[in-house]
């Protein structure tokens, strides 16, 4: 039986490459800022693996990754199987600096009743002179 209704690749063929930029940053922007509000209540590493169970039950139905493993070779599973623990360390990574980057200034870092700032910066990051 042939599928109907709009697949993957035809919504990524009609959708214009600014709104999938516009798409994206939202969800860079917004996990992020979200996740340090939750560091309190379930930490770091909790939020690091939330994160990365959820994109997988997002996407997973969708993408259907399960189809692309049994298609592939040994060595294309072994990237795509270092790709994925590479994507979950740095996420994790991530994470784990911005805990630090929270802690380091929670004095100054709230807003309101004292729930911690998503981001924080003091001063610029000085770039290197050319």
């Amino acid at each position: 039986m042939a599928r109907s209704g709009l697949t993957f690749s035809d919504a990524a063929n009609a959708a214009p490459p600014h709104a999938w930029f516009a798409i994206s940053a939202v969800f860079h922007y917004l996990g992020p800022s979200f996740a340090v509000l939750l560091f309190p209540s379930v930490g770091v590493l909790g939020v690091a693996w939330m994160r990365i169970a959820a994109a997988a039950a997002i996407f997973a139905p969708w993408t259907a990754p399960w189809r692309t493993m049994a298609k592939a070779d040994g060595q294309t599973r072994r990237l795509l199987i270092g790709l994925g623990v590479c994507l979950a360390v740095m996420n994790t990574a991530f994470y784990l600096a911005l805990d630090r980057f929270r802690s380091r200034g929670s004095r100054r870092a709230t807003h309101g009743g004292g729930a911690p700032a998503p981001v924080l910066v003091e001063q610029p990051l000085p770039i290197a002179a050319e």
